[in-house]
């Protein structure tokens, strides 16, 4: 992790920076996948990882709301929510899981709605 990081991580931990700032955030995708590993394994930063939930790289959203579902912050909800409507597939399954994660039952009829249409079966052979 970058010395800026570091010194962007403990601002966001110590509670000086509530919501940080985009800008404020850490650049390369290391050193945000490094942020989002940090507030995960402290229960913190609640607020930056639901801004890094809407991150353009979808790997970070992917792990930002991984982390939100982890941390069990049932105000999180919404954000992890917003994930099932992802561009992405794979970030689609990631916020499912994370609100299984999250353990709210409120989440139900998110996840319904979220389900993808059954495939078709092909006709039985006689």
């Amino acid at each position: 992790m970058s010395p800026r990081s570091l010194v962007i991580v403990a601002t966001v931990v110590s509670g000086l920076v509530a919501h940080a700032p985009v800008h404020a955030l850490p650049t390369t995708k290391p050193d945000l996948l490094n942020l989002i590993q940090f507030l995960e394994d402290n229960r913190t930063g609640t607020a930056t990882l639901r801004q890094l939930s809407r991150h353009r790289d979808p790997d970070i959203r992917g792990f930002a709301l991984l982390a939100l579902g982890r941390n069990e912050v049932k105000a999180s909800r919404a954000s992890i929510e917003a994930g099932l409507r992802d561009s992405v597939a794979e970030v689609r399954r990631v916020a499912a899981f994370a609100l299984g994660q999250l353990g709210d039952p409120g989440a139900v009829p998110a996840l319904l709605a979220a389900r993808p249409p059954p495939s078709p079966r092909p006709p039985s052979p006689r």
